[in-house]
């Protein structure tokens, strides 16, 4: 069923009618073609999911939606957090739109020691929300990633500690395993970590491994920050059976 999602998080009564966006009613419209009195179901990515009936009026031209019930959003078994280095914009939204996709459950934007700054997240963080929200509107998904502004690599450590099994990329092999080798079954919150395009320093490596994090590999070659990205979380999904 093609889900529509609402701008904010809020809870609606039964009955209410909900006008629709320009951008939705044209594509509901022209693109799916849904005749009027079709089902749809509205997310507010978070707590509830609506079944929705649709209404198309004429005179004046107007598409809408009718809430016709509403139930608690499935939380999923298995999470899965990203912790990625900052990336230049266009980077960030290509992989904003493919881990939306694949169902990441949050992506933390996190400050290691040779992180670079390409944006202030402020000014992009609007945007950031939309491209993952329209990502994912043809996908089923209900949950739409929690995204949240840059973080100090300690900080992020420290709120995170208690949290599953953390895995963290490593260019070398050596030492590092594979996922394919990981037991995956009972992890409820997977947290993925991807250091910026430098790698981790050996202080952060040290860090991460002193504290129970598991250094994993793609294998021999080298990969960018959003094409390991990228990787992993397919891998990841893969397993935990979030594709």
């Amino acid at each position: 069923m093609k889900i529509l999602y609402l701008p904010q998080e809020q809870d609606h009564e039964i009955g209410t009618v909900l006008s629709l966006p320009r951008e939705d009613s044209h594509h509901i419209t022209h693109v799916l073609r849904l005749p009027a009195g079709a089902r749809l179901a509205v997310s507010d990515g978070r707590q509830w999911v609506y079944t929705a009936e649709l209404m198309i009026e004429s005179a004046p031209k107007r598409v809408a939606l009718r809430l016709l019930k509403r139930s608690a959003i499935d939380k999923p078994r298995h999470r899965l957090h990203l912790h990625l280095s900052p990336v230049p914009k266009p980077i960030a939204e290509d992989l904003l739109r493919r881990a939306a996709e694949w169902g990441i459950t949050s992506l933390e934007w996190t400050l290691y020691e040779r992180s670079e700054i390409f944006w202030e997240y402020a000014k992009v963080a609007s945007r950031f929300e939309k491209v993952t929200q329209e990502a994912i509107k043809s996908t089923g998904r209900p949950l739409v990633p929690t995204l949240t502004s840059p973080i100090l690599f300690r900080e992020a450590m420290a709120h995170t500690a208690d949290a599953g099994l953390h895995l963290f990329g490593h260019i070398h092999p050596q030492g590092a395993q594979t996922l394919a080798a990981l037991d995956l079954v009972d992890v409820a919150d997977c947290h993925l970590w991807i250091g910026p395009q430098g790698d981790f320093t050996q202080h952060e490596r040290e860090t991460m491994t002193a504290a129970g994090y598991v250094p994993i590999t793609l294998g021999r070659y080298i990969y960018r920050i959003e094409s390991a990205a990228a990787i992993f979380i397919i891998q990841l999904q893969s397993r935990l059976a979030g594709l």
